[in-house]
């Protein structure tokens, strides 16, 4: 993770990094990998508008906690969510929907 603070804003980096980790954890967590590299991300401070420029692998916000932490949950899904594993869950969603049935009303 890198920072990005042209404007030469007030920044402690552990409060910073107390949400970055726990964060990174919890989608490690939540896809059951034990080792995943950490995000590459580039904190923008001294911005006016909270924004996730994903593609480009940004988080501009004034330090909203929230938002930041939503932004590093949803690059670190997205790291781990490689192309393999999204395929095979479509996959899977479609076999799931093929496998249910209509159930019409009782017959007469």
């Amino acid at each position: 993770m890198t920072i990005d603070n042209k404007h030469k804003e007030k920044v402690f980096v552990p409060a910073v990094e107390k949400i970055y980790f726990p964060a990174c954890s919890v989608a490690r967590k939540e896809f059951d990998v034990r080792r995943a590299k950490l995000p590459r991300v580039k904190l923008l401070l001294g911005t006016s508008q909270n924004r996730g420029l994903f593609d480009e692998r940004n988080i501009a916000c004034p330090m909203e906690r929230y938002l930041f932490a939503e932004g590093i949950v949803r690059l670190a899904v997205d790291d781990l969510l490689t192309g393999d594993r999204r395929t095979a869950l479509t996959q899977r969603a479609l076999k799931w929907a093929d496998a249910t049935v209509e159930i019409e009303g009782p017959a007469k």
